[in-house]
Formats: structure tokens, C-alpha cells, sequence
């Protein structure tokens, strides 16, 4: 037990452990680099990035893949101590999310809510929440958002596109739809067909 606890303690030992870690675990799915860590880190060097991510590699915590000179990082899911470690770190911006997706889901007509910006640890990104959809209650829509700016203690940026406009600006590799779905995200509601949402 206290080799065990040791371990887990050293794995959280720094702000940016646990910052990282935050990363790993709410986007389970995907690599980064160590480049994105950087700017998902604000405040962080390269070089304590790079030494944290040895770490954990050597710990068994990360997989690590190369391509060409680049290497990716992501969680490894067969980790001793995977599900101990996750509950430790557990991200109370996962729990915003849901408030916030719970709120959002309450307006009729949205076919698309996709959670960026601050809601995917993405501060840098110019939308925290898309929504795509025809005949939106404006009025609703706006009451909600005002409900989710007093939960959160800050102002968020949002964007509302009708489905027909959304498909154009898709077709049209659009920077606005790049900035959401390149970087790290969370779809909460889908009701277009599949291959609709990127």
C-alpha cells in the first residue's frame, strides 16, 4: 500500500503533472504531441513538458509513438493503476461540461452541441460551444447561455449555424469548423447523420 501510494503521490507531485494527466484522461481516445501539451499548458516550458512526459513514459503511464522525428503521447489504458489514478485526477471541468451540455440540451431544434475552448481545455480556441441547428429559440438560447456565463464566472463565445450553412462551410473546409474539430472536443448531441459531424 505505501509503495502504491508513493507511486501515485510522485505521478501528482507538480501542477503540471496534474494539468497533463487532466489531458490524458478526458481525451482517452487521442495522442498529442508534445508541441499541443505546450499550448493546452499555458505557462509551461517545452523542456518541462518533455521531462514530465519521460516520466510517465517510464512509469508505464503513457504510450508512445514516433512518426518520422515527431513523437505522440497518450494514455495507456492497461496502466497498473489506470482507474486509481483517473479518480484521483478527476478534471471538475468534465463536470462543467456537463452542466453546461444539460442547460444547452433544454433548447428545441439544436441538432449539433459540440463543447470547445474552455470546455476542452482548448482557452486559445475562438468558440467554446457550437451549435448547429434550424429555427433555434433565439430567446432560449440566449437565457441558457446566460445561465451557463454565471455558472462558469466568465463570458462564453458561441456560434449558432443553420444546418445548410454548416454543411456549406464544411464542404468549403472552413476555418471556423477547422478550429473546432482539429483540435480536442466533445460532441454532446448528434442528430444529424452520422458522417455530417466531423
Amino acid at each position: 500500500k505505501l509503495i502504491y501510494r508513493g507511486m501515485l503521490e510522485n505521478l501528482l507531485n507538480s501542477k503540471l503533472k496534474k494539468r497533463l494527466l487532466n489531458i490524458f484522461f478526458h481525451f482517452s481516445e487521442r495522442s498529442f504531441s508534445p508541441t499541443e501539451l505546450k499550448q493546452m499548458t499555458a505557462g509551461a516550458t517545452a523542456n518541462a513538458i518533455a521531462v514530465t512526459l519521460r516520466e510517465f513514459a517510464r512509469a508505464d503511464l503513457l504510450r508512445v509513438a514516433a512518426r518520422g522525428q515527431r513523437r505522440f503521447y497518450r494514455i495507456n489504458a492497461h496502466y497498473q493503476w489506470h482507474d486509481e489514478l483517473s479518480d484521483l485526477v478527476a478534471d471538475p471541468e468534465q463536470d462543467l461540461a456537463d452542466e453546461v451540455s444539460r442547460r444547452l440540451k433544454t433548447v428545441p431544434n439544436l441538432k449539433v452541441l459540440v463543447l470547445s475552448g474552455i470546455f476542452s481545455l482548448q482557452p486559445q480556441q475562438p468558440v467554446d460551444i457550437f451549435l448547429v441547428g434550424n429555427n433555434v429559440n433565439r430567446a432560449r438560447l440566449q437565457r441558457a447561455l446566460e445561465d451557463i456565463e454565471r455558472h462558469t464566472g466568465e463570458q462564453v463565445n458561441y456560434c449558432l449555424l443553420d444546418v445548410q450553412e454548416y454543411e456549406y462551410r464544411k464542404l468549403m473546409n472552413d476555418r471556423l469548423i477547422r478550429d473546432v474539430f482539429d483540435y480536442p472536443h466533445i460532441v454532446v448531441l448528434n442528430n444529424l447523420k452520422l458522417n455530417s459531424v466531423k
